[in-house]
């Protein structure tokens, strides 16, 4: 009967062993999650404004209303706007745009990721 009752101790503590590490992996996959789309958000936040700066480039054009019979005659592409200077000034703002959205991108995630961190050492220390 001693035998039974100490296999059912350890049994228990491995239970709670399991149910502990469960738990953490739990918070540790949640915490990821939530830095994955911190990061991927900033990314998509910086690559929208980009491509709205760059789509203001060109001159959009209204397609031609023009059908010959059943066939339909798709628009040209848009033609960029043919202006040096201001070609380049937009690229080089364009650039300075995208690295100023990347660093500070890269800040956020530096700061969300030390509270992270520190919120796990909290949790150890308790």
């Amino acid at each position: 009967m001693n035998r039974k009752a100490e296999l059912q101790k350890e049994l228990d503590a491995h239970k709670k062993a399991i149910n502990d590490d469960i738990s953490n992996i739990k918070t540790t996959g949640k915490k990821i999650a939530l830095s994955s789309l911190v990061v991927g958000g900033a990314f998509f936040l910086s690559y929208s404004i980009a491509r709205g700066i760059a789509s203001a480039r060109y001159k959009h054009t209204a397609p031609p209303e023009s059908f010959q019979g059943a066939v339909y005659n798709p628009p040209p592409p848009p033609k960029p706007v043919k202006s040096g200077i201001g070609k380049k000034v937009g690229g080089i703002i364009m650039t300075e745009l995208a690295i100023l959205l990347v660093g500070l991108a890269k800040k956020e995630l530096k700061t969300f990721i030390s509270r992270i961190n520190l919120g796990d050492e909290q949790e150890d220390t308790e």
